[in-house]
């Protein structure tokens, strides 16, 4: 491979959204209408596909080749993409004629391209204007459609579609046990293999079924979760007179007087994020295994009763001392989660104003080993000599940062992404059994207190310093409400939908027409119900 070609594959992946809108179009007439379910924008064909999900659209187009391989009777294995949703098709290379030939003969009608050796210029066709021999030569084609969802139009092919490869013989290895096949580009799993009826193995694929795999493409730790990761969501409905009573009442006992300033508030109002958040859970990370929503005391009446699909745990649950509660203290409410009962060692923490933008991955979280993977952001703490005057939710960090200096000597100041974070049940717990009085002491404050200890933080940063968790990235927005902006930031975020994980924080400064904006954007990013809603989406 050319130095120009070896560029051109690094690159490739980002600037495909741009190329592809004016590659060529052929083979249709120039309406707006073509068949059912495709329609024609600007210079390409697209397909209207309203309930594919962005971790279906791999499955989508695999089916388109694996149709034409099964059609023709060639003998072929699934390899699963890097990136958790696309798949590849391989067949050998004398095969490939005959593949070519039933694909391009079985997309007469539909809007299926055909994009080969990652040109995405001239080299992008409609599949039934290609001519078989010209992708026989192709050392990889790359089968997709320009899809239209109700979630989103999905605009990069590279991402989602099905690259069909046909493998060779090789000509660096042979094996007493049958003929070696090597990949002619470098494959993401392997790139040489036995293929023999003792490699072959079954895949099984949600909507396809069974497909014939080898071994050897489903054993890389490095990009397989090979343990359950939860996801543990805290919840509070402002509205319910009950809850307000019982905060009230908590206060007065404490000689202190029910809030009524705007930023108080904004801690426990909600806008129905919740219902919008476990949707976006579902579309773009269905990996995750049990979901768990810690209440007081309340439940939402959209919510499905089914617990096999979410638990709702209380949190008499989860507190040694029913004298302690009830609590309004997300810092104790941290330093608690993980005695749910059920719960597995590796979950995801996420508030109801976080949502995934985008398909994301267990990888973005934990390592194969299961260490978490934490976030930061390029913000940092306040001046530690300021302390006195800070916020009690800065104090409780720097509280937590003094054990980690205590510990290691090292003095973090940098914030952490708003966004699901990730903990370790078991690292937690040692926390606990090394910090008591201090995990104590905040369980046991039902408001936040300057005594608290914020656990997310201890968490990580002694962690970090001690070989238990690692610095990771996402593609991450911060989205505050009283941000004059924030109603053209939700739009533009809504057009172009690549920020994997995004907050959208009510600090009790909104102005109107930046909650209306949030009222609109949540359905129209999120439009589908989930297996969470037992009641009727809003209208």
């Amino acid at each position: 491979m050319s130095r120009l070609q070896q560029v051109w594959r690094r690159v490739r992946p980002q600037v495909n959204a741009v190329t592809s809108r004016v590659s060529p179009v052929r083979g249709f007439p120039d309406r707006h209408d073509i068949a059912p379910g495709i329609y024609q924008h600007q210079r390409r064909f697209v397909t209207a596909a309203p309930r594919v999900r962005p971790f279906d659209a791999g499955i989508y187009h695999l089916r388109i080749a694996l149709q034409a391989a099964r059609s023709a009777g060639i003998p072929h294995l699934v390899c699963p993409g890097s990136n958790g949703v696309s798949y590849r098709l391989i067949i050998k290379e004398p095969d490939a004629r005959a593949f070519y030939g039933q694909l391009v003969a079985q997309q007469h009608d539909d809007a299926v391209y055909a994009t080969w050796d990652g040109d995405w210029g001239i080299a992008t066709r409609l599949a039934r204007s290609c001519a078989p021999d010209t992708l026989a030569a192709a050392v990889d084609v790359l089968v997709h459609t320009y899809l239209r969802t109700d979630i989103q139009g999905i605009p990069s092919p590279y991402s989602v579609g099905c690259f069909v490869e046909p493998w060779v013989p090789s000509r660096r290895l042979d094996s007493r046990d049958g003929e070696v096949w090597a990949a002619r580009r470098p494959n993401p799993r392997h790139s040489a293999v036995l293929w023999n009826d003792a490699q072959t193995t079954a895949l099984d694929i949600p909507g396809i079924g069974s497909v014939p795999t080898l071994r050897a493409f489903l054993d890389d730790a490095m990009l397989t979760r090979p343990f359950p990761v939860d996801a543990v969501y805290l919840w509070v409905d402002d509205d319910d007179p009950a809850w307000r009573t019982r905060r009230d009442a908590a206060l007065t006992a404490l000689g202190r007087t029910p809030p009524s300033d705007s930023a108080d508030v904004a801690r426990f109002r909600h806008h129905g994020e919740l219902r919008y958040a476990l949707r976006s859970l579902e579309y773009y990370a269905p990996w995750i295994n049990r979901v768990f929503l810690v209440t007081d005391g309340q439940r939402p009446d959209w919510l499905t009763s089914d617990s096999s699909v979410i638990t709702v745990v209380d949190h008499n649950d989860i507190w040694d001392d029913p004298d302690a509660l009830p609590v309004f203290n997300s810092h104790a409410i941290t330093a608690r989660l993980h005695h749910i009962p059920g719960l597995a060692d590796q979950y995801l923490y996420i508030n109801d104003d976080v949502f995934m933008g985008s398909p994301v991955l267990p990888r973005n979280w934990f390592t194969p080993s299961g260490q978490p993977v934490f976030q930061n952001t390029s913000s940092t703490l306040p001046d530690r000599s300021l302390r006195k005057d800070l916020p009690t939710h800065d104090n409780a960090r720097y509280n937590s940062l003094d054990l980690v200096h205590e510990a290691t000597g090292y003095r973090p100041t940098r914030l952490f992404m708003h966004g699901p974070i990730a903990q370790s049940r078991p690292w937690q717990a040692e926390l606990e059994a090394r910090f008591p009085d201090q995990y104590r002491r905040t369980a046991e404050s039902r408001f936040r207190s300057r005594s608290d200890i914020e656990p997310i933080w201890l968490h990580h940063y002694l962690g970090y310093a001690e070989g238990r968790t690692v610095p990771g990235n996402l593609r991450y927005e911060y989205i505050s409400m009283a941000d004059p902006l924030a109603p053209q930031r939700l739009a533009a975020m809504k057009d172009d939908r690549r920020t994997q994980v995004f907050c959208i924080n009510d600090d009790g400064a909104a102005p109107d027409r930046t909650i209306d904006a949030v009222l609109d954007f949540l359905p129209s990013y999120f439009p589908f119900p989930s297996r969470f809603e037992a009641g009727p989406a809003p209208a």
